[in-house]
């Protein structure tokens, strides 16, 4: 049987579809990857909100920053993540993280408790930052009763992606998330409202937010 050599336009051929694959591949993966840091960083902020509210209704007064939440609100809020995600679901989503980012950088000095659970403390750090601070809250509840936060309407920022212990609004909140697509990228911020609803807010990059979607 004789062998057939490819010719010239059928090596083009070959080429050319290579090239769709690999430019349609690589959003995919690049979209993979942030998203599972993103979701990352938003069971961070799951625990982050929980333990604050927790902080809020034990001393009955919102707190000023997250430095001021006690070890033990933390710990209960994670609890409770790891129980409503599922601790393999959880896994999962460090797994893919730590795939692409061996070693992260880690707040708090890695405390012993958290290694009871999973992640190490990691929760107190977002996965697409580059060291610094990861997580604010909205400075303007500080101080509020309980009951003055639980009037908020549920729409309300609570916490987010940020590059300050606190924010105003959406401000200093970070674009460190991205949406990619077949050419460039669009940044955004992680944020949970008080009605424990996600919510990404677009920004023009890695610094302040400006735009809500």
């Amino acid at each position: 049987m004789k062998k057939k050599n490819l010719t010239l336009s059928e090596i083009v051929i070959v080429i050319v579809m290579i090239g769709i694959l690999v430019t349609i591949g690589i959003p995919l993966y690049n979209n993979t990857i942030e998203n599972a840091k993103a979701k990352a960083c938003e069971l961070n902020l799951k625990t982050i909100l929980g333990a604050v509210e927790a902080q809020t209704l034990e001393h009955n007064s919102f707190p000023a920053s997250l430095s001021s939440i006690s070890d033990k609100n933390f710990r209960k809020a994670w609890a409770k993540v790891l129980k409503k995600e599922g601790t393999f679901k959880v896994k999962f989503v460090y797994f893919l993280v730590n795939f692409d980012k061996n070693g992260l950088a880690y707040a708090k000095n890695a405390e012993p408790w958290i290694h009871n659970f999973i992640a190490e403390s990691s929760v107190l750090q977002c996965p697409s930052a580059h060291g610094g601070i990861s997580y604010g809250i909205n400075s303007s509840l500080a101080g509020k009763t309980f009951e003055e936060y639980n009037a908020e309407p549920g729409a309300v920022i609570v916490v987010g992606d940020c590059d300050s212990n606190v924010f105003v609004g959406d401000g200093q909140l970070a674009g460190r998330h991205k949406e990619y697509r077949i050419v460039g990228s669009t940044n955004y911020a992680v944020t949970l409202t008080k009605g424990h609803k996600e919510k990404k807010v677009h920004t023009s990059g890695g610094g302040e937010g400006n735009k809500n979607k």
